[in-house]
């Protein structure tokens, strides 16, 4: 019996916890959080877009977007984001995933959970901050943003680029043209020439590996 206190001094800690412990399900497989600071030296316009900021909620916080405001499912306060984005009238919220509805995204995170035994980021913590006008203070309000507690991270979205092809470097890249047999006419192949002939788009210039 003299252990009693010590049981009833864990439940109570537990108990204080409150959701923060229920949000996490011990028997899986928890994934290293991301620096919280790791992009903010990535400020470059000719990288990053400086009008949209994503940013990602802490995993043991459920952040979600009621009327056109945030609220926590778990009744915690988020005063210190509202005043924030009380204080930057030109920044407006949407959700990062927006073309899912949150129970759908609820529901693949579970699945995911399920099958993967990994526990699998809240997509519904995920936010997108567009800046209306020039930002001229761009690393600044990354660092403000990453004050916030309730903040895992956040980075401005990277500006995609195409891939490029150059030249074949050397040596040469031999035909491999003889042992294409899937090229040649049916039944030996799909008769990629008869097929390239009616679009010529995509036949001209094709290389043979």
């Amino acid at each position: 019996m003299k252990s009693t206190p010590l049981i009833l001094g864990a439940l109570a800690l537990a108990l204080a916890a409150g959701p923060a412990l229920a949000l996490r399900n011990p028997a899986l497989t928890q994934q290293r959080d991301l620096p919280r600071d790791q992009f903010l030296d990535l400020v470059d316009p000719a990288k990053v877009r400086l009008d949209q900021v994503a940013v990602k909620f802490n995993e043991d916080l459920q952040v979600r977007l009621r009327e056109g405001k945030l609220a926590e499912l778990g009744a915690r306060s988020l005063d210190p984001v509202l005043d924030f984005l009380g204080r930057h009238p030109e920044l407006s919220l949407t959700r990062l995933f927006d073309t899912l509805e949150e129970n759908a995204l609820d529901d693949w995170t579970a699945l995911g959970e399920q099958r993967s035994g990994v526990d699998l980021a809240d997509l519904n913590n995920w936010y997108m901050l567009t800046v209306a006008g020039p930002n001229d203070k761009a690393r600044m309000l990354l660092e403000e943003i990453l004050a916030l507690a309730a903040v895992q991270t956040c980075y401005y979205e990277p500006i995609p680029r195409p891939a490029v092809c150059g030249s074949d470097p050397s040596p040469a890249t031999p035909s491999y043209l003889a042992s294409q047999d899937y090229r040649e006419a049916a039944p030996t192949g799909v008769d990629i020439q008869y097929a390239w002939d009616h679009n010529p788009t995509y036949g001209n210039g094709i290389s043979s590996y």
